[in-house]
């Protein structure tokens, strides 16, 4: 798969993450090797997870019933990315996805939550 098909594959995860104004996180928890977050709105039908695969580190700075803006997953990883990705030896930096929730206040972005990842999907 080339660059442009994969970035199309995670097309509908950003679209669900672009904006997360009426969304909160109410539980992050790993099963496995991956990560699994919640997040949920006032209205139910709106309500998903994101399912990040095969997990090689993540920061989680308060994310957790806190407000949120939006969300990105993208390729190539970014200065956090590969920063995770050189300690992780065994693992092909161009195989991963780096993800990012933030939260704008007065003007500043603040990050809440980052993690690389082999893949991230939207479940039930």
């Amino acid at each position: 798969m080339d660059y442009c098909d994969e970035m199309r594959a995670l097309r509908p995860v950003n679209q669900k993450l672009g904006n997360l104004r009426r969304h909160v996180v109410t539980e992050t928890r790993t099963e496995g090797g991956d990560l699994i977050i919640r997040f949920e709105s006032a209205d139910p039908l709106e309500d998903f997870c994101l399912v990040l695969e095969r997990v090689v580190d993540f920061v989680d700075r308060g994310t957790v019933s806190k407000p949120l803006t939006a969300g990105v997953v993208w390729k190539p990883l970014a200065e956090f990315g590969r920063s995770v990705a050189a300690t992780a030896a065994a693992l092909d930096p161009e195989e991963l996805i780096e993800f990012r929730l933030d939260y704008e206040t007065n003007g500043t972005l603040v990050c809440r939550f980052q993690a690389v990842a082999a893949n991230a999907r939207l479940a039930q």
